[in-house]
């Protein structure tokens, strides 16, 4: 699906409506847009590959835009590079109540890849992702401002996570590795 501004999707709810690419191709692109919501819904095998940017973000691509995600399951998507389930750059997004597992990624961010971005994450988990070369399950990148790449509360099950030192602040992170 490319997404268009101001346009809502909102589905009935995680496991009763999904968008399955059946490992054709990315689930959703968000290029450059404003007004964008997705919620209520899972997104399922997405599969980018081929040159950059489209070997990024197989569940959800995300660039340049300011959008608000709730209440997805992002499941069983394929990155040939970076951002198996979800891909960021340069970009705010508002994040509720999301799980990303069983995604994988050949490089960086097997469920998760934010760069140059600001997502606000609340109540998310991320765990059982893959990466084919590199141990990150999350990564995130912004050399400029690492002090203001994400906020995120309440969230659990960071599993192996690349780098929490680029998160301005992280409100009761709970992972696998915890006691």
């Amino acid at each position: 699906i490319n997404m268009v501004s101001n346009v809502n999707i909102v589905g009935q709810g995680e496991g009763v409506t999904i968008l399955d690419a059946q490992q054709t191709g990315r689930v959703i692109v968000i290029e450059e847009l404003i007004g964008v919501s997705i919620s209520d819904l899972t997104v399922l095998n997405g599969f980018a590959d081929s040159f950059f940017p489209f070997n990024s973000g197989g569940g959800i691509f995300i660039d340049f835009s300011h959008i608000v995600l709730s209440n997805l399951e992002i499941t069983g998507n394929h990155a040939d590079v970076h951002g198996g389930g979800l891909y960021l750059d340069h970009s705010n997004v508002n994040m509720n109540s999301i799980v990303i597992k069983e995604n994988s990624a050949f490089d960086f961010g097997g469920g998760f890849f934010a760069q140059y971005s600001d997502p606000i994450m609340e109540n998310i988990t991320i765990e059982n992702n893959e990466c084919i070369i590199s141990s990150s399950k999350l990564y995130s990148f912004d050399k400029s401002t690492p002090d203001t790449l994400c906020l995120a509360t309440n969230c659990s099950n960071f599993d192996n996570c690349f780098d929490f030192s680029l998160f301005k602040s992280i409100t009761n992170p709970k992972s696998e590795f915890d006691p």
